[in-house]
């Protein structure tokens, strides 16, 4: 079930599946008036599909799929804050043992398994999230760009990514190569930037991207994104192909809510 937190909640009918009975099972039911667990995001599955993590309302969280044990959960405290900005404070590591996530002060970075703490940083203006496949994460805000390896904090970048131009809820203004040594950068200017972090990081490309770029997705090419079309083009800005989309969309379902192109500006 998904509904609007000013609304009440839906009743739901009688041969309709209770949704967060189904993921945690026994413990779910056994303590309805203790557990208040909701799914706003479901963050990503470890390896072997033993465990999912989810972001809820205030929670990150991760549950044994098999017994529908809870295994962990922390308090992020932003509520639906993070909405009005566009920006999901969570995200998991696609090598399934990291996840990283923000509260209003700190952002953490935890072991999967256990939700303990690996690394705690100042959140300072953490906003967008990226994690590489190699285990690089990409943490971005009005100040910039920080890098964070194994060790912690490695670089920062001067690049401003785009924040508040949410299209879809995968993508972003911040994309790693399929490598993960280089990181794409969509910009407040439509600009798109190519940073190359194998070794001291280096700006190594720098091009124009569509009228009001909004997200990027680095997969055998580059796909950048705007309301009205979307751009293929190689790193080093080679244009590919570009599509322009029939029609503007009334709205995009952005993590599961709408959003309206207007209220991107």
């Amino acid at each position: 079930m998904d509904w609007y937190h000013s609304e009440d909640a839906p009743e739901p009918a009688e041969d309709e599946p209770r949704l967060m009975a189904a993921v945690l099972g026994p413990a779910f039911e056994a303590s309805p008036g203790e557990l208040e667990l909701d799914v706003e995001r479901v963050l990503g599955w470890d390896r072997d599909g033993t465990r999912v993590h989810c972001l809820g309302f205030a929670d990150v969280y991760a549950v044994d799929v098999a017994s529908g044990s809870l295994l962990w959960t922390v308090e992020h405290g932003l509520d639906h804050s993070w909405w009005d900005h566009h920006s999901i404070p969570a995200a998991f590591d696609p090598g399934g043992t990291r996840v990283a996530w923000y509260d209003a002060e700190t952002l953490h970075i935890a072991d999967a398994a256990t939700g303990a703490d690996a690394h705690v940083a100042e959140r300072e203006d953490a906003s967008l999230l990226v994690w590489s496949g190699g285990g690089r994460l990409a943490v971005g805000g009005p100040g910039g760009i920080r890098i964070f390896d194994q060790g912690g904090e490695a670089h920062r970048l001067p690049s401003v990514p785009v924040l508040e131009k949410a299209v879809v809820a995968d993508m972003t203004g911040l994309a790693w190569s399929p490598d993960g040594q280089r990181l794409a950068v969509v910009t407040g200017d439509d600009a798109v930037e190519i940073w190359d972090l194998d070794g001291d990081p280096g700006r190594v490309a720098s091009f124009d991207g569509p009228a009001d770029a909004a997200a990027v997705y680095w997969g055998t090419a580059l796909a950048v994104l705007s309301v009205e079309r979307v751009l293929f083009c190689s790193p080093d800005g080679t244009p590919i192909n570009e599509i322009e989309f029939a029609d503007e969309p009334a709205g995009w379902s952005v993590a599961g809510k709408w959003g309206w192109p207007g209220e991107w500006a």
